[in-house]
Order: structure tokens, then sequence, then C-alpha cells
């Protein structure tokens, strides 16, 4: 009987390790993770390997149920997520990346989906930025040249619709994708957009405050590596459930479900 046991258990860790190493792989350099599925409270929990960077609900914000995948939070134009700085984010002038799904209709200003590390004029920030009816806007400077670039969307995707943004530095160049399509290109320099920062990450306004957004968030990741192509379509399709494997906490629990689930 106890070989028999033995045996079993062979089975199962030469099963698990494959499924372990692969999902470690999908997560390298994933910082944050919002999946935003708790439902109720004010923390929106950070599920990345590190785990620091929790995003607190700040005001009238709200966890609700019809999310992209599994729940969402939804911000009222006077309510944000706020995530403190950790030197997990400092990503300098290395390449990094970001995905957020949203989901807004009527806005009658801009309203910022992410905003980052600073505000106002020679300083170092990044964020995306909703202008309806005619675009969403990129602004990445670091604050060396007199003006950041700026990469838009085609439109504002201002349709009550899930929607996934995407935007990745490669170096001086900078990429936005929307629905795993890339719609913008710009040229940038290679300087740090975190230098002489001030804050961390804002979802749904500016960092000062202005520029609130009035809609549905959901699935924020921020990665300090580049994002492919081929990943920023994989990573639309998939919830918190795809990432569970990396956090220590829940490793055997999420995997052994994923066995179960295949079988």
């Amino acid at each position: 009987m106890f070989n028999y046991v033995i045996a079993a258990l062979l089975v199962i860790v030469l099963v698990l390790i494959p499924i372990v190493g692969h999902t470690a792989a999908d997560t390298d350099g994933l910082v944050i993770y919002l999946p935003m599925d708790e439902g109720n409270g004010n923390v929106a929990e950070d599920l990345s390997p590190l785990g620091v960077n929790d995003g607190k609900l700040i005001q009238s914000a709200k966890f609700v149920a019809d999310g992209k995948h599994g729940g969402a939070i939804e911000l009222d134009g006077k309510s944000f997520v706020d995530m403190p700085w950790h030197d997990s984010m400092d990503v300098g002038a290395d390449d990094f990346s970001t995905e957020i799904w949203f989901n807004y209709d009527e806005q009658a200003n801009a309203g910022s989906l992410i905003w980052g590390f600073n505000v106002g004029g020679g300083e170092p920030q990044f964020w995306i930025r909703t202008h309806p009816p005619n675009n969403i806007t990129c602004l990445f400077w670091d604050g060396v040249e007199p003006n950041g670039p700026i990469v838009e969307t085609p439109k504002a995707y201002n349709d009550g619709q899930w929607h996934h943004y995407a935007f990745v530095r490669r170096g001086a160049t900078l990429d936005i994708y929307v629905d795993g399509r890339k719609v913008g290109s710009g040229k940038g320099d290679e300087a740090s957009v975190t230098r002489n920062q001030a804050f961390g990450i804002h979802l749904g306004q500016r960092v000062d405050g202005n520029n609130p957004y009035t809609g549905l968030l959901d699935e924020f990741r921020f990665w300090t590596r580049q994002l492919s192509e081929e990943e920023i379509k994989a990573n639309m399709e998939t919830g918190q459930d795809a990432f569970l494997s990396v956090n220590p906490a829940n490793s055997l629990t999420t995997t052994w479900g994923q066995i179960k689930a295949s079988h």
C-alpha cells in the first residue's frame, strides 16, 4: 500500500513541475496584478509574484460583479484606485508594459485610466487618458525633452463594451494595442520615466485628482519588461486563475484544480 502511495505522489509531482514552471515563465517581470475580484471591501489585492502593490479603493470606488473576467471596479468620476510608490515600480529607462480592461460610454471630459509617477511640466510621468469622442491618448514623458511623445488610438471606444488596452515601451519605441491589435506607435528617448517620482500609480484619475474617469476597470497588470503581441493576446483571455499558481499561498491548490479540470 505504501508503495502505491509513493508512486501516486511521484506522478503528481511529475505532472505539477511543467505546469508550475510554465506559469512562472509567463509571469516573469509581473510586479502588479489586480484581478479586482474581491466583491467587497476597499482593497484590491495584488496577486503578482511580489504581492506588495495592493490597490486601495478611494472614496466611492466599489467592487462590482460584472467584470470582463470575474469582478471589476466601478468608478463614478469622484473615486479612484491608489497604489502608493514601491521600488518595484522603478522602471527607470528600462522597458515596461501595462495592461487594463476598461468599459465606459458617456463621459463629458477627459478621464484617466492609468496615471503614474508624477504630474506637471518638466516632471517625468506616464499616463493613459480617454478623450471622448475622439481617442484615447497615451503620454510618455521623461521630463528631459520639451514635450513628451503622445500616441493616440484611432477612436475613443466609448461604446459601453469591454476593451483591452496595452502599452509597451521598447527602448525609444512606444506601442499601444487595443483588443490585441497594435493601433499606434511613437518615438521617445531612453531616459528614466520614474526619475523624481512623487507618486505611485493611480487608476481612474490623475495623481493630483484631476481628469476623473467614469466607468468600469478590470485586470490591471504592470510589467517590468516588454510584452510581445502574442503575450498581449494571450493575457486578454485569462483572469486570475491563470496567475494564482505563482502565489506561494495558492500554488498547489490552483495547480491541482487545473489538473482536475483537464481530466
